[in-house]
């Protein structure tokens, strides 16, 4: 693909389209794409565990603080034009909350680090902090609207036969990866979520 990125923005389309594409000189032209409808994401508020203490809203573990509340706090997040990035700015909008950004960064491993060394909140696909949560080296900030659920989709270029291995693949995550996703949020998330 010589450096081309599939436009993100594309992602409510039809099976087979063409997508807009970009170089890192800017637009370059359109691609045809096949594009496989997958699986919901969940997204969520962490902190580190002994964080939470110092949040106004938080006299106890089972307290939560209000979404308002987490604006003064310092936010680590992922670089722009990430779809994390994107979820979480229009999570913030349609909230009208200004969070405190004070580090972007490219992986999602590097921003649990610096949450977990209490250097701010994060905004996260659950999926990516099972370990993390179940050790208690973070913990999810239960907040009105939150888990936010992002559609997920499987995109390939049409001009490529997909490798039996690729499509084996593909197959797996439309045929099982919702129910995947969803036992492993279940065991994370309370059931009211």
């Amino acid at each position: 693909m010589c450096g081309r990125v599939l436009d993100a923005r594309a992602w409510h389309c039809k099976k087979d389209t063409l997508l807009p594409c970009q170089t890192r000189g800017g637009p370059c032209s359109t691609v045809a794409a096949g594009v496989s409808l997958t699986t919901a994401g969940e997204y969520v508020l962490v902190n580190a565990k002994r964080v939470l203490a110092t949040l106004k809203a938080a006299e106890d573990a089972m307290t939560q603080p209000a979404l308002r509340e987490l604006e003064r706090h310092p936010f680590i997040v992922r670089e722009p034009g990430s779809g994390t990035r994107k979820a979480m700015g229009d999570f913030f909008r349609a909230q009208q909350i200004s969070p405190h950004l004070t580090m972007e960064m490219s992986s999602n491993e590097t921003i649990k680090q610096a949450v977990m060394a209490g250097m701010g909140l994060g905004f996260l696909s659950l999926h990516t902090m099972g370990l993390e949560l179940r050790s208690g080296l973070l913990q999810i900030l239960h907040v009105d609207n939150t888990p936010i659920m992002r559609t997920w989709n499987i995109v390939h270029l049409l001009s490529k036969i997909l490798s039996p291995a690729a499509e084996a693949f593909r197959y797996f995550v439309l045929e099982r990866g919702e129910e995947m996703l969803r036992a492993h949020a279940e065991s994370l998330l309370p059931a009211s979520s």
